[in-house]
């Protein structure tokens, strides 16, 4: 009986790591091969081309993006002008499923190629009023959105990431927050 259950556990071992092994993530060579687009293996989207000028890759699929956004002024202080900008961080989830760059790591931040869009489904217009004042807090909120056309760039020596908004999968829930700290030049 003791060497039955040893065979059926090192079987179930062998097969996990077969399983395991099936599920390396895919590499696509960029920018003259100094980089690469790593796709998990369980990723979100699909491949679909690179372009050879500025070795963005786009990718296929529609998916629940989730995690949380910030809303407002991205001027410094000093400047008399406000600037409304939405950002997005990914759940780490979400991050863990979505291609990258394999030089720079996952997606820290996510940019909207509709920012207009997913502002007006997400921020009231009393809150968009209230935030175009120089100073006002930024509107945080976490929030479920469905999304597609997801494209990872090099821009400005960073990675940027962006994804078409579609709709609203989850309702938003909304706070004053502090300016995000996320980087780079969205």
């Amino acid at each position: 009986m003791l060497r039955i259950a040893f065979l059926l556990a090192a079987a179930c071992v062998l097969m996990h790591s077969a399983v395991l092994a099936s599920e390396k993530a895919t590499t696509i060579p960029v920018n003259g091969g100094s980089d690469k687009i790593v796709v998990p293996a369980n990723s979100l989207v699909e491949f679909a081309s690179v372009s050879k000028e500025d070795y963005a890759a786009k990718f296929n699929g529609r998916f629940v993006l989730s995690g949380t956004y910030y809303y407002g002024d991205e001027l410094p202080a000093d400047d008399p002008d406000v600037d409304l900008e939405i950002d997005f961080v990914p759940d780490a989830d979400i991050a863990a499923k979505l291609p990258y760059f394999q030089n720079y790591g996952r997606p820290k931040a996510i940019a909207f190629d509709n920012s207009a869009e997913i502002v007006k489904a997400i921020v009231p217009a009393e809150a968009i009023a209230k935030l175009n004042k120089k100073g006002a807090p930024f509107l945080r909120g976490r929030i479920a959105i469905i999304v597609d056309g997801y494209r990872a760039d090099i821009v400005c020596d960073a990675p940027i990431f962006t994804v078409h908004f579609i709709s609203v999968y989850k309702a938003p829930t909304r706070v004053a927050a502090n300016e995000p700290n996320i980087g780079g030049c969205l």
